[in-house]
């Protein structure tokens, strides 16, 4: 009996897995520095790594991070100045020709040089058709820095966001003619593509999709909404489906989702945008859901 208790104790052991090695002097191992950088989250951790900010080294035992940086982009993201930007502090807005740097450098933060050149012809070459309503984004006052962004195309085909999500045609060969304008009457397909955000800043989804709410306000009844298109390739991609709680497109891909503005929906974002627009005019014929499925009166 005792040959078996020692024996379980030993396999308990072995399920724990190794210690972490004591680190030297000024620095910690990932787990110490994940609580370390509380209450910000683990993205914000690895992307500040990644950035830079967070100075790292390693020995023979794996990575080390430096506490005194650590400290200090914690205290740099939780002071007050951050809290300003969640309370409001900050300018929302469609993005502009001269807000080209400032995409720039989002890009290269959140993912690399290439990525983010590749990203911003694309985008140079979809206004073309002097389309300036295609980007919304989040910056400081004076535009310098930008801090989440959404790319939401209104198409002139559903046919194309479906071949886009499908994976026959990628969204980098999106044409410009293929892009509508929004000088014409009736209902919009929207398909919406990469949705960035610094990570110490995902609720500016938020704010960005309702302030894209408000125009669409605006723009009714003479235009409106029939349905959004994505595909969530990021975790900030995810967020967005989250906040539309949009269905999943399974027959078009795995990542695969879509909003239909004529059901009743669960996202407070949706259903508020479905009351103001039933409010000010009487819904056309592609926002009536189907009997069964009405929009409470």
């Amino acid at each position: 009996m005792h040959h078996f208790v020692q024996h379980e104790e030993k396999l308990l052991d072995r399920k724990r897995g190794p210690k972490p090695k004591p680190a030297p002097a000024g620095y910690v191992r990932y787990g110490a520095a994940l609580e370390l950088i509380k209450p910000l989250d683990r993205n914000t951790f690895n992307y500040r790594v990644r950035s830079g900010d967070i100075l790292s080294t390693e020995d023979e035992h794996g990575k080390l991070y430096e506490i005194e940086t650590i400290n200090r982009v914690r205290e740099q993201l939780t002071k007050q100045p951050t809290k300003e930007v969640y309370q409001g502090k900050f300018l929302i807005d469609w993005t502009r020709p001269t807000d080209y740097a400032s995409g720039i450098k989002l890009d290269m933060q959140v993912y690399n040089l290439d990525v983010a050149l590749a990203d911003a012809a694309t985008y140079q070459s979809w206004r073309k058709n002097n389309n300036d309503r295609l980007s919304i984004a989040a910056f400081n006052t004076d535009r310098t820095e930008r801090y989440a962004t959404i790319k939401l195309m209104p198409l002139k085909s559903e046919q194309t966001a479906i071949d886009i999500l499908s994976n026959k045609k990628h969204e980098n060969d999106l044409q410009a003619d293929e892009i509508r304008g929004y000088d014409e009457p009736g209902p919009y397909i929207i398909l919406a593509i990469d949705a960035v955000c610094l990570p110490e800043y995902p609720h500016l989804l938020s704010a960005i999709l309702l302030k894209w709410m408000d125009f669409w306000v605006e723009q009714y009844p003479e235009r409106y909404i029939k349905r959004i298109y994505t595909q969530a390739v990021s975790e900030s991609g995810m967020r967005m489906v989250q906040h539309f709680f949009m269905s999943p497109r399974f027959d078009l891909a795995p990542n695969a989702f879509m909003l239909d503005m004529a059901y009743p929906s669960a996202s407070k974002i949706v259903r508020n945008l479905q009351e103001r627009l039933k409010a000010k005019a009487p819904l056309p014929p592609e926002l009536q859901a189907p009997p069964g499925f009405e929009l409470p009166s």
